[in-house]
């Protein structure tokens, strides 16, 4: 979970990420963008949420989704866009409807429905 300034100590001598760097000399600290990513996912799904099956219409290169259910029975679709753009996005649930929006250029979103 934390590393040094460094990105280690790695027993693979590679520079490793992680959600926080430590600075120990200065006393200092920092939260790298895996942090809030993890967060994110934290915020959404909540212990026993199953990951589903999840059937994109088409491939758009560096999108990524995964979707899960809850135990509260809630749908959760995490979608990030690593592209330097954005990017439309058409959900369709059988059950809940369809949706169209847009995802900016490198983010992640989440949506949540019954």
């Amino acid at each position: 979970m934390v590393l040094d300034m460094t990105g280690g100590p790695s027993w693979i001598h590679a520079r490793l990420s992680s959600p926080i760097l430590v600075n120990a000399t200065a006393k200092e600290y920092q939260k790298e963008p895996l942090f809030y990513i993890l967060g994110h996912f934290s915020k959404f799904l909540v212990p026993d949420s199953v990951r589903i099956e999840l059937k994109m219409q088409s491939k758009i290169d560096k999108l990524y989704a995964t979707a899960f259910e809850r135990p509260d029975k809630q749908i959760v679709l995490i979608v990030a866009n690593m592209n330097n753009e954005e990017i439309e996005l058409n959900i369709n649930e059988p059950k809940s409807g369809h949706l169209n929006t847009k995802i900016s250029a490198n983010s992640i979103q989440s949506y949540i429905w019954k």
